[in-house]
């Protein structure tokens, strides 16, 4: 069976489904109005032509049986996810069942918060970034129930795994970080980077701890505590220069693009021979408050 020509078509039984959300044609993520987004290799050459006229003018009425849909809301038994109207969910994460995320939150590109036999709970102004996985128990062995709960301007690091744990207030757990079942990381403590926290360990405050398995390593710095909650402010900030990226439409994209090719940077002996003087477009220019610590460490 050829795997790629499979992916072209749908199957003769598999029902077509037409809730709106961002779709993926031969590994090309289209979103409502956006056009193109990301590519893949080793797609039939029989469908090539259609995806780079999609990429020129995304299709009005696309042909369902090319597609398949990549669902960032998804619902899962009786639950659906809550997600404040002021938070950040990337495109190609996936938020499914009962899971809340509270306001100024951001969910980052490839996570995957799954609330399906039990609940996650997002706070206010938390991030958890690219390719995390957060998930849930519904019992461990000593009958406990076991929610995933974090708290309010948590720092979540990179391809971290959060399982069926808590996570409080202003708690940082480091890239690639792994919290097993029971585990809870009190406020203004961090895990480290690639810790394994084993099941039921508590973290306390103001302690750092890492390894495989985890163990107290140090106390915190006032200087540490201090950059857990600038982490999260930072990631807040960013997160709206994301929301507002992904909302653009294809032609604003595209003109972007001519903008940044005519605006492209030179060194200082290549602009003098020209005789030309070079400034940034207010189109491409950063909101002031995004990374606020840089713009005054350049001042």
């Amino acid at each position: 069976m050829d795997i790629s020509r499979a992916s072209c078509r749908r199957a003769p039984n598999q029902p077509i489904r037409t809730r709106p959300s961002y779709v993926v044609l031969l590994g090309t993520i289209y979103g409502p109005s956006q056009g193109l987004l990301g590519t893949e290799r080793g797609q039939p050459s029989d469908c090539l032509d259609r995806r780079f006229r999609l990429a020129l003018k995304p299709d009005p009425d696309p042909d369902p049986t090319l597609f398949f849909l990549h669902r960032t809301l998804m619902n899962i038994f009786d639950k659906a996810p809550v997600v404040d109207k002021d938070a950040f969910v990337a495109p190609s994460a996936s938020v499914i069942g009962d899971v809340q995320v509270g306001k100024g939150s951001s969910i980052w590109y490839g996570c995957v918060l799954r609330g399906d036999v039990n609940s996650i709970s997002v706070g206010s102004g938390t991030n958890i970034q690219d390719n995390s996985l957060v998930h849930v128990a519904k019992s461990n062995l000593s009958g406990k129930v076991l929610p995933t709960i974090i708290g309010d301007n948590v720092t979540v690091g990179h391809s971290a795994v959060v399982h069926g744990c808590t996570v409080e207030d202003e708690a940082f757990v480091g890239m690639g970080a792994t919290l097993l079942d029971g585990v809870v990381v009190e406020k203004h403590a961090m895990v480290a980077a690639g810790a394994l926290v084993r099941q039921n360990t508590r973290i306390p405050t103001g302690e750092v701890w890492g390894g495989n398995p985890a163990k107290f390593l140090r106390k915190l710095t006032d200087e540490e505590i201090a950059f857990i909650a600038q982490s999260a402010t930072n990631y807040s900030n960013l997160a709206q220069v994301h929301a507002a990226e992904n909302a653009k439409p294809f032609d604003e994209i595209e003109f972007e693009k001519v903008l940044r090719k005519k605006f492209a940077k030179k060194d200082e002996e290549y602009d003098s021979m020209l005789g030309v003087v070079r400034e940034l477009p207010p189109e491409l220019i950063l909101p002031n408050n995004v990374l606020p610590d840089k713009e005054h460490k350049a001042k």
